[in-house]
């Protein structure tokens, strides 16, 4: 407590006074209350005085500052008085540094719910919403105004059953922590996934006063998630149509070779050689199965070079156009600009046309538009989250879009598998998204399906962009060359070995046949100047075809 003349001098003080700055009381006694205020708060000391003489009495807060010159905020209270008969102010002062404290770390608290990124709401023991913070506002679209009054657990159109909402009412109501998967529809009507926590908050008598809600959006983590599953799930098969079709392709090797040679001594215009050409036929076709699993699989290796990807999308679509029904509208925003691609042409014709072809299906009843893009595009951090194998970087977006049925939801996660088709028998194979997705894969790319039933399909493919470059094709018809040399051939297959025997002795070599690699190596460290070439295949028990040109170069 100070008192103070009407010129602001201290007049009197008691002893918490001088103990709170540091002063002794002889020391105080004729100083200026403006002496003890921090420099930056006397503009509140002058104003402390003017409204005493005013009004007789005032309140306000400042920073004093002690004889050591560390500084405490205060809290001080003014009024008027007469003393020893001349008007003088009385001045009682607060110590507020426990307050202030009190206020920064609430300050400093709010500020942290405001700007966390996950959704904090705070609700009364009813569980009305009380308070929700800005990401909330932000990422659901709704405004406080619209929340805040509203009960989640009586408000109507509910993403879960009622059972689902009553369960964690029971809990949270009895004191128990609920933690789960919610989901809540955004203003627009999307649907986000929350990953949310419920915890009961309680006063000092233990009585359940509010319940504070913590979650999280987990859209885009699911989203990671199921495309991650989804290509384990697709690694696997391919794995295994790989290896099936890679035997497959060895019985076909030896079909088409036997079958070529015999019509080689067949007379044109026998039956027998009518009936050869269909065994050729079907085992071509055959042959293009198995290209189309490989592609699938991933197992094939393609001649991939450079290529402007909007020349070969625009003469892909005048051929759709021919073939496609004129209820189909087609409509395509192609960029020059787009970028080029380092791809196998034939495969990208091929996504095209599989893709389209699809698109075209959902639509033969009704017809509708079928919309083809290529634009470019760039992937930052958080675009690439969403695409678990693509990196950050430049891409080529092709997108076909269709106004078509739509895909059922219950089914769009296989529409990738092979041989999974809603079409009927005579109208596909259920290959053609299978082949799509693993010549994009095999690419480096990206394939995504986005669908809502009775409104269409968009698929997206993403290509990684390369720099635009020249490169000049140096492919060149030649005739089969003929030889007279030696040949070592080496294949575990033993219809293989010999049908390439007989092709190779056809053109005028010599030929000796091994079916395993010790053989071959036993017979090539005993005459290693008898052959002038030697091929083996790779894939061999006991040696691989590199470790017997290894020993052989030995």
């Amino acid at each position: 407590i100070f008192i103070l003349d009407i010129t602001g001098k201290i007049v009197e003080a008691n002893p918490p006074a001088c103990q709170a700055h540091g002063y002794a009381y002889d020391e105080l006694i004729g100083m200026y209350g403006k002496d003890l205020v921090d420099p930056e708060y006397h503009y509140a000391f002058d104003e402390f005085m003017e409204r005493l003489k005013a009004k007789g009495e005032y309140y306000t807060e400042a920073v004093d500052i002690r004889k050591d010159k560390s500084a405490f905020p205060i809290q001080v209270r003014g009024n008027v008085f007469n003393f020893k008969g001349s008007t003088h102010y009385l001045a009682v002062i607060n110590d507020i540094t426990e307050r202030k404290k009190a206020e920064e770390g609430q300050k400093r608290l709010t500020a942290a719910i405001e700007q966390a990124h996950e959704y904090i709401q705070i609700m009364d023991a009813d569980g009305t919403i009380l308070y929700m913070n800005a990401a909330v506002e932000k990422d659901l679209g709704y405004t406080r105004d619209e929340v805040v009054g509203v009960n989640p657990f009586k408000a109507q159109r509910k993403m879960h059953e009622d059972n689902f909402y009553t369960h964690v009412w029971e809990t949270i109501s009895k004191g128990n922590v609920w933690s789960g998967h919610m989901r809540n529809r955004k203003k627009d009507g999307t649907v986000a996934d929350l990953k949310l926590t419920i915890s009961p908050m309680r006063n000092a008598a233990g009585k359940i006063v509010n319940y504070v809600s913590i979650s999280r959006n987990i859209t885009n983590e699911l989203l990671i998630e199921e495309q991650l599953r989804q290509a384990q799930k697709m690694e696997a098969i391919g794995t295994l149509a790989g290896g099936i079709a890679h035997d497959f392709n060895n019985i076909l090797g030896a079909i088409i070779g036997y079958t070529e040679m015999a019509l080689f001594d067949t007379p044109e215009d026998s039956m027998l050689r009518h009936n050869l050409d269909q065994v050729l036929k079907s085992a071509d076709r055959a042959k293009n199965l198995v290209k189309q699993i490989l592609a699938f699989s991933r197992k094939n290796t393609q001649e991939r070079k450079p290529i402007q990807p909007d020349t070969l999308i625009k003469e892909t679509l005048k051929l759709l156009r021919a073939t496609l029904p004129t209820t189909i509208d087609i409509q395509h925003h192609i960029s020059s600009e787009a970028g080029m691609v380092m791809a196998d042409p034939t495969q990208i014709h091929q996504i095209l046309m599989n893709l389209c072809t699809n698109a075209a299906h959902a639509m033969q009843d009704d017809g509708g538009v079928l919309t083809v893009a290529l634009i470019s595009c760039r992937l930052n951090e958080e675009d690439a989250a969403l695409y678990p194998e693509l990196k950050p970087g430049d891409y080529v977006r092709l997108t076909v879009r269709d106004t078509g049925t739509g895909v059922d939801p219950v089914i769009i996660d296989r529409i990738f598998e092979p041989f999974f088709t809603t079409k009927a028998v005579d109208k596909g194979t259920g290959m053609g998204l299978a082949v799509v997705h693993g010549i994009v894969k095999s690419h480096g790319g990206d394939i995504t399906v986005a669908s809502k039933t009775g409104e269409g399909t968009t698929v997206t493919v993403l290509l990684p962009q390369i720099q635009n470059t020249v490169i000049e094709d140096k492919a060149a018809g030649k005739a089969v060359p003929r030889g007279t040399e030696t040949i070592l051939f080496v294949d575990d297959e033993a219809f293989l070995a010999e049908i390439t025997r007989e092709l190779l002795v056809s053109l005028g070599y010599r030929v000796v046949n091994k079916q395993s690699s010790p053989e071959a190596l036993e017979a090539f460290q005993a005459a290693p100047h008898a052959y002038d070439l030697v091929i083996t295949d790779q894939t061999m028990p006991d040696m691989t075809g590199i470790d017997l040109a290894r020993q052989m170069l030995k």
